[in-house]
């Protein structure tokens, strides 16, 4: 089976100290995968990376309209929205320059546990893009999605959705935008599930978008990560316990637990109300405490 890349990236100054934890992490979990960061600015983690200079990748005409028509916050968090928006439109432009056809994307902010050759046959039977619904809101008239961790299984399905990202100027971000283009668009788009068969929800309007029988794992947008270790402390003093309202189901309705594998690789696992245990993919760690989630 082709091993694919997993792919990490960071625009503007050095990446954040916690990058390293992510990245070591999943060479933990994926020893013989390619992993590559696109930075601005170049580093080494010593696990057998590959650092790519973003100034020295091609702009795709999608990324070249973005540039000119966004009118995403510059100022707030050092243009945080616009980063994280920008990120996507540089992830086509390296798997075009490069001649990628498939990859992981994953955020500097998350950690692995789990091969990624082993979830490929499920991942493959989806869409051309995949990635994971945070909610509705708690007021319910929101669609976002969370690209904590993206899979690209076509270059062209990616491209199709950035070239409607790029095609109006929004003050949007991507996770909104995201939502109402893979409501509008599912034969390019799959959900990852982050919630066990059966959970109970505020709301059934997207139960298809959580659950997914195809996977006997799950993936964290940021309710499980939040749950665990708590919130952004940019956002305010909330620590572990903390329960993403945002999601249209409540994390402590579950039980969480650490197993370790065969060679000693923790991972974490949620327990359902049936008692069945669910292996968690990813952690997605607000707090920025990764080391804690090792």
């Amino acid at each position: 089976m082709a091993i694919v890349p997993i792919v990490f990236i960071h625009i503007g100054g050095a990446p954040p100290d916690y990058a390293a934890v992510a990245v070591r992490q999943a060479r933990r979990w994926n020893p013989d995968a390619p992993i590559v960061f696109l930075s601005s600015v170049l580093g080494d983690y010593g696990v057998g990376e590959k650092w790519v200079p973003i100034a020295d990748i091609a702009l795709t005409a999608n990324h070249a309209k973005f540039r000119s028509s966004t009118t995403l916050n510059a100022t707030w968090r050092g243009g945080f929205w616009r980063s994280t928006t920008e990120r996507l439109f540089i992830l086509e432009d390296w798997m075009r320059s490069a001649g990628v056809a498939e990859c992981i994307h994953m955020e500097n902010d998350n950690m692995l546990y789990t091969n990624i050759s082993e979830l490929l046959p499920a991942l493959r039977t989806g869409a051309g893009i995949s990635t994971t619904f945070q909610g509705q809101g708690s007021t319910l008239d929101q669609v976002r999605m969370c690209f904590s961790l993206l899979y690209c299984k076509s270059v062209d399905a990616l491209g199709n959705f950035l070239f409607t990202l790029a095609g109006r100027a929004e003050a949007t971000d991507e996770m909104q935008r995201g939502g109402q283009y893979w409501f509008d668009t599912p034969e390019e788009c799959s959900v990852l599930p982050t919630a066990p068969t059966g959970v109970k929800l505020v709301s059934e309007s997207f139960r298809a978008w959580y659950e997914d029988p195809r996977f006997p794992c799950l993936f964290d947008a940021s309710a499980h990560g939040q749950f665990l270790g708590g919130e952004d402390p940019r956002n305010g003093p909330k620590g572990p316990g903390f329960v993403n309202l945002d999601t249209d189901f409540r994390t402590d309705q579950f039980l969480y637990g650490w197993r370790a594998d065969a060679i000693g690789r923790r991972y974490p696992v949620l327990m359902d109300s049936g008692g069945q245990e669910w292996h968690i993919v990813n952690l997605h760690i607000h707090c920025k405490r990764l080391a804690d989630f090792i």
